[in-house]
């Protein structure tokens, strides 16, 4: 019988992706050029435009539990996956659940 692993799900899918040889190392001047992109894009990026929106109650505590799992505000959750939505980068939730699919068969 297998000992349950201690990994989450998002854990166990990278493992899988890994034992299936989809990662290569990216190099110290890749991971520089990277770290040098990311800092100017948060050094340039304003947050000058406020929205309010009106939520389900039961939206708004999925999404605090979702942040403090994840160690960040509930509203910065929020904006990630907003973000994310309109720049094509979301994944939806039938390729997630595919992802979850294998690596549960895979353990």
């Amino acid at each position: 019988m297998k000992a349950k692993s201690k990994l989450s799900k998002e854990e166990r899918i990278l493992e899988a992706s890994f034992a299936e040889g989809n990662w290569k190392s990216a190099g110290k001047a890749e991971v520089e050029r990277v770290r040098r992109g990311v800092k100017a894009q948060l050094e340039n990026a304003k947050k000058d435009t406020q929205v309010n929106l009106r939520l389900p109650s039961e939206l708004v505590e999925l999404a605090r539990a979702g942040a403090a799992k994840h160690g960040m505000p509930y509203q910065t959750l929020i904006a990630s996956v907003i973000h994310k939505f309109f720049t094509n980068q979301f994944v939806e939730r039938e390729k997630w659940e595919e992802l979850l699919d294998r690596v549960s068969k895979a353990s």
